[in-house]
This record gives structure tokens, sequence and C-alpha cells, in this order.
């Protein structure tokens, strides 16, 4: 299983990639990108089943772009970190069906608890004990 980060600002791609280290190993790979272009282009690509998707937008712009995604997006598990806190911004944030949404502002432990999740890591460990 992959999963798949994409933030264009430096500071966020070291937060998710802090995040998804803490899952590495295991059968987990992550890719970083910074370009939506290059997301783009990686979906695209055949991909393993169970691919999770971190996308964090640094402005709207960059929102409507991941959204103009949708078709490429459908069926991954989506976790989508917006930059702002307004009702338009979640509003069309949902139009590709994420599973778990958070804000840039947010302290990034409750995204690796999800990703956890996602991954399935948090029922192997639940298993082992």
């Amino acid at each position: 299983m992959n999963i798949i980060c994409f933030a264009s600002a430096t500071k966020m791609l070291e937060k998710i990639s802090k995040a998804a280290i803490a899952l590495s190993g295991d059968g987990v790979g992550i890719e970083l990108y910074k370009s939506i272009d290059e997301v783009y282009v990686r979906l695209c690509q055949p991909r393993a089943s169970g691919c999770i998707l971190v996308l964090c937008p640094k402005n709207k712009k960059e929102t409507e772009q991941i959204i103009s995604l949708h078709d490429v997006l459908s069926g991954a598990k989506i976790i989508l970190v917006l930059p702002k806190r307004d009702k338009d911004s979640v509003r069309m944030a949902y139009k590709i069906f994420p599973r778990f949404m958070a804000f840039a502002d947010e302290d990034f432990a409750n995204i690796t608890m999800v990703l956890k999740k996602m991954s399935g890591l948090s029922a192997e460990a639940k298993a082992q004990d």
C-alpha cells in the first residue's frame, strides 16, 4: 500500500512526511509530491488497491485544482487538509468525498491516527496485544 502525499508548501510537506514516516515499513510506501500535475500523472498510472492520498492545498486555487481531479480521485481514500476554515472551502472539498478532513493550523496527531487506521496498522497492533 502507498501513501501519496501532496503539498506545494515545504513546511506542510514536512508535516505530512513526519506523519507518514511513522507508518513507513511494514509494506507501506510513501510518495511525496510538490505539484498537482505530478499527482495527476501518478494517479493516472496503474496503482495498487488501498492507496491513501493526503492532499494539502495551500490556497483556494490549489483546492480548486484538486477538486478538478475528481475523476482520477474517485474511489481513493482521501485525507484533505484545507488551508482555511471557511464554508466555501469545506463545501467545495466534499465534492471529492474525503474520508477525513482537517485544517492546516491543526495538530497533525489526528492525521497520523487516521493514517494508521486507514492503512490497517492500528488493527494489526491490536491483534498483536
